[in-house]
C-alpha cells in the first residue's frame, strides 16, 4: 500500500489500498531496522530538545569505596536481613541511602518498629511514598497505655486508616465530658468497616451499647453493596429476621448459588422493593444474559442512591443494547435517567446523556443542557474538552454559531486531548500547534535539583537500585503541582532513563490541565524506516507501553508495543526474523520490527483506516470486522466515524482508539508536520479517513467550513 502523507498534521491520503484476504499478503518486502536510530530527526530541530541544563549536585555520586558495600546493604533489606545491615561498615555514609534504608526498615512488618519511631519519621517527612503503609503500621504499633492526651494529639494530626487505628481512635475518646462524639464515630466506622473476626468482636464487645437496631442494618445493607461478604454474614444475627431473609436473598443472588427463586420468595413484600435487592437481581439477570428482563428492573430506580455508580454499570450496558437493536428511544431514557451526581460515573453518564439526546433523538436542546452540566461537573483535560467539544455540535444543531463557537474555543483549550484536536479543526484552517510546555527558571531548576526527594531518587538510580529509584519519580509526578514542577520531574526521569515514568509524569500533569508536549512524548525509536508512519507507530507506543521496552500486562502482551508471544511469532516468519520470546522485552527493536509489521498489515487490511487498525490492534481484527457488520463501515459514509468510535462497546478500546489517535497528532507535531487543516471541498469522503486522523465519514457541521476563531 503506498501512502501520500497530506499536507497537514490533520489527514493523511491513503492512495492505491485495496482489500487483502490475509493481513499479511501484502506486507511489502522491506528490510527493517534492526539496529538503533537516532532519537531526533535529522532536519527537525524542535524535535526532543535537549532539556535546560539543570545542574547535577557532585555530592549525588556514590564513592566507588562505599558503593558495593550499599549495594549488600539493599539487598539485605529486601530480604529483610535488618541485623546484618547493621554490622555492615558503610564509610563514608551516604545520608539520601542511609535514609532510604531507615523508610525501608520501618514499612516492614518484620522489622517490629515501634510506634514511636513511626511516628517521628512520619511527623519528620510528610511528604515521603510510602505514607498509608507507614501509618497503619504506627496504628498497629500504638501502645494500649499511650497516655490519652498522646492518643488524642496523634489522631488530631493523622485520622485513622485501618480498622486497628479506628479502634484506637474510639478509646481515645472514651472518658470525655461528652459521650456524643464518641456514640458518633462508634456508628460511623461501624458502617463503614469491614472488620475481621477479632475487630468485629473486640468492636462490640466494647461498643454495643452504643449501637442501634438500625446501625447494625446500615452494616449490613453496606457490607452487602460493596461485597464484603464474610463482613455482612457476621452481622446478620444482630438485625431483625425479615432483613436476614432479605440479605440472604441478595447474597445468593450474587454469588450465583443454587435456591435464587426461593430465597426471593422468602423476602417479605414490604421488603421487595429494597434497591440492594433490585440491584443484584438486574446484575443475575445481566450474568444470565437475561437483557430484556434485567430491562424491566432499570425504568424505576429512584434517585439518591448511595451506590448510584454501582447502578450506572448496569444501565450502561442496556443503552448501548438498546442502540444496538436501534431502539433509541430506550437509550434516550435510560441515559436522561441516569441518578449519577459526580466522579467518573456522573461524567460517563451526563455525556452519554447529551450524545443520545443529539445524534440519536433528535433533541439538540437537551443535549445542549447535559453537555453544559457535564462541563460544569468535571476537570480533567480530556473530559473538559469532550463536554465541550459536544457542547458545540448540539449549538451548532440549534444554529447559535456564537454559542458553537464559544464552546469549541473552550475545548480547542485541551490541544493534547482528541476531542480538544478536534474543535482546534472546526474552528481554523491554522496550522495546528501545540503550546510549548513550561520552562522551568534556575531557581526552580535549584531548587529542585536540591529537594531531598530528588537527590534520594538519583542516589539510587546511580546504585542501580531502579525500582526504588522508580518509587521517589513517580511519586514526585503526583507531588508536582504546578507546569514548572512537572516538566522537571518528567526530565528527572528521562535523565535517569525511565522513559516510562517521563510518559506517566506527562499523564498525570495532563489531569491537572497542564501539557507536557516534548519530554512527555518521547522521540526515541522514531525512524523513517520500515512501512509505518513514525508519528502513528510513537503513539501506539505511549499507549501501549509508555516507552517501557520490559513492560509485560497480565494478559501476556510484552514490549514496548506489547505484542502477544503467539501474535509475534506469526510476525516474525512473516518478516523473517529468528523468533525468540525473551527478546521482546529484551530487545526494543525486535519489538518494534515485529510491530510495525504488524499493525502495517492491519492498515491494509482495513483498508488504510487508522480507526479501524487502531481499534483491531486493542481488540482484535475479528472484533472489529463484527462491529463493522454490527455499526456500519465509516469508510463507506453510512456512518460518522465519530459515533462509529464512541459506539465500540469495549471501553478500554474506545479510549485507547482516541487516546492513540491523539497521540499522533501531538507526534506529528513534534516530528515537524505542521500544515494547515485540510479543505474538505477538495477531497473525497472515500479518500480522507479523519478529522484529526481517524475516519471518513464526519458529519456535515464538522466537515463545513470552518467556525473561525
Amino acid at each position: 500500500m503506498l501512502f501520500r502523507y497530506g499536507p497537514n498534521p490533520w489527514a493523511i491520503v491513503a492512495v492505491g489500498g485495496f482489500l487483502l484476504s490475509g493481513l499479511f499478503a501484502s506486507l511489502p518486502q522491506v528490510s527493517f531496522a534492526t539496529t538503533p536510530v537516532p532519537e531526533i530527526r535529522p532536519g527537525s530541530p524542535d524535535v526532543e530538545r535537549p532539556p535546560l541544563p539543570m545542574p547535577r549536585p557532585g555530592d549525588l555520586l556514590v564513592p566507588k569505596n562505599s558503593s558495593t558495600v550499599y549495594r549488600r546493604a539493599f539487598s539485605f533489606a529486601e530480604n529483610g536481613k535488618w541485623s546484618a545491615i547493621n554490622k555492615l561498615e558503610r564509610q563514608p555514609k551516604r545520608p539520601e541511602l542511609e535514609k532510604v534504608l531507615l523508610w525501608l526498615r520501618l514499612k516492614d512488618p518484620r522489622a517490629g518498629s515501634g510506634f514511636d519511631e513511626l511516628s517521628t519519621f512520619l511527623r519528620a517527612n510528610p511528604a515521603w511514598p510510602g505514607r498509608r503503609r507507614l501509618i497503619e503500621l504506627a496504628e498497629l504499633r500504638m501502645p494500649e497505655d499511650l497516655p490519652a492526651a498522646a492518643q488524642k494529639a496523634w489522631f488530631a494530626e493523622i485520622a485513622p486508616r485501618s480498622a486497628a487505628g479506628r479502634l484506637k481512635y474510639l478509646r481515645s475518646l472514651e472518658g470525655g465530658s461528652d459521650p456524643a462524639p464518641l456514640a458518633e464515630a462508634a456508628r460511623a466506622y461501624w458502617h463503614e468497616t469491614p472488620f475481621g473476626l477479632s475487630d468485629h468482636r473486640a468492636f462490640l464487645k466494647r461498643y454495643r451499647t452504643l449501637l442501634r437496631t438500625e446501625d447494625h442494618w446500615i452494616r449490613l445493607d453496606r457490607m452487602l453493596w460493596k461485597g464484603y461478604l464474610s463482613s455482612a454474614r457476621r452481622v446478620m444475627p444482630l438485625v431483625e429476621r425479615d432483613r436476614q431473609k432479605l440479605a440472604l436473598a441478595r447474597m445468593t443472588l450474587r454469588t450465583q448459588s443454587p435456591g435464587v427463586d426461593g430465597a426471593i420468595n422468602r423476602v417479605p413484600d414490604a421488603l421487595r422493593s429494597d434497591p440492594g435487592l433490585q440491584y443484584e437481581r438486574l446484575r443475575w439477570r445481566h450474568r444470565k444474559g437475561r437483557k430484556d428482563s434485567a430491562l424491566e428492573l432499570l425504568w424505576s430506580v429512584p434517585a439518591g442512591q448511595d451506590f448510584a455508580d454501582l447502578w450506572w454499570r448496569e444501565r450502561a450496558r442496556q443503552i448501548r443494547y438498546a442502540l444496538d437493536d436501534n431502539r433509541t428511544e430506550d437509550a434516550y431514557l435510560l441515559s436522561a435517567a441516569h441518578i449519577q451526581q459526580d466522579g467518573y460515573t456522573f461524567a460517563e453518564a451526563e455525556w452519554h446523556a447529551g450524545w443520545i439526546a443529539l445524534r440519536f433523538a433528535d433533541k439538540p436542546t437537551e443535549a445542549l443542557a447535559a453537555f453544559t452540566r457535564l462541563y460544569d461537573g468535571v476537570s480533567t483535560s480530556i473530559s473538559l474538552a469532550r463536554a465541550a467539544y459536544w457542547a458545540g455540535r448540539a449549538a451548532e444543531e440549534l444554529e447559535d454559531t456564537d454559542k458553537a463557537r464559544h464552546w469549541y474555543k473552550r475545548a480547542a483549550d485541551n490541544p493534547a486531548t482528541f476531542y480538544g484536536q478536534l474543535a482546534q479543526a472546526r474552528l481554523s484552517t491554522d496550522a495546528f500547534r501545540l503550546p510549548r510546555e513550561p520552562r522551568p527558571t534556575r531557581d526552580a531548576r535549584n531548587q529542585f535539583r536540591d529537594s531531598e526527594l530528588v537527590r534520594t531518587a538519583s542516589a539510587l538510580s546511580r546504585l542501580g537500585e531502579d525500582e526504588l529509584a522508580r518509587d521517589f519519580v513517580l511519586h514526585l509526578s503526583y507531588l508536582a503541582d504546578d507546569g514548572p514542577e512537572a516538566v522537571l520531574v518528567a526530565r528527572l526521569a528521562r535523565e535517569l532513563g525511565y522513559l516510562d515514568l517521563a510518559v506517566r509524569a506527562a499523564r498525570n500533569a495532563a489531569r491537572k490541565g497542564i501539557v507536557l508536549a516534548e519530554t512527555g512524548y518521547p522521540t526515541r525509536y522514531a525512524t523513517e524506516h520500515g512501512p509505518l508512519e513514525p508519528a502513528l507507530m510513537l503513539a501506539i507506543i505511549r499507549q501501549e507501553s509508555g516507552f517501557d521496552a520490559e513492560a509485560k500486562s497480565r494478559a501476556g502482551a510484552r514490549g514496548l508495543m506489547q505484542l502477544m508471544p503467539a501474535t509475534a511469532r506469526q510476525v516474525s516468519k512473516t518478516v523473517k526474523q529468528r523468533y525468540s520470546q525473551r527478546r521482546l522485552t529484551d530487545d526494543p527493536y525486535f519489538n518494534i520490527t515485529l510491530g510495525r509489521a504488524y499493525l502495517s498489515g492491519l492498515i491494509d487490511r482495513f483498508e488504510g483506516s487508522y480507526v479501524l487498525a487502531i481499534a483491531a490492534y486493542n481488540a482484535g481484527p475479528g472484533n472489529v470486522d463484527r462491529w463493522l457488520r454490527e455499526r456500519g463501515d465509516p469508510r463507506s459514509g453510512e456512518v460518522d466515524v465519530i459515533d462509529w468510535i464512541e459506539r465500540i462497546p469495549f471501553g478500554e478500546t474506545r479510549n485507547y482508539v482516541q487516546r492513540v489517535l491523539e497521540g499522533l497528532i501531538v507526534y506529528r507535531d513534534r516530528l515537524g508536520r505542521h500544515s494547515p487543516v485540510i479543505s474538505w471541498d477538495k477531497v473525497s469522503p472515500r479518500d480522507v479517513w479523519c478529522v484529526t486522523a481517524c475516519g471518513i465519514l464526519i458529519d456535515a457541521h464538522q466537515a463545513s467550513a470552518p467556525l473561525g476563531e
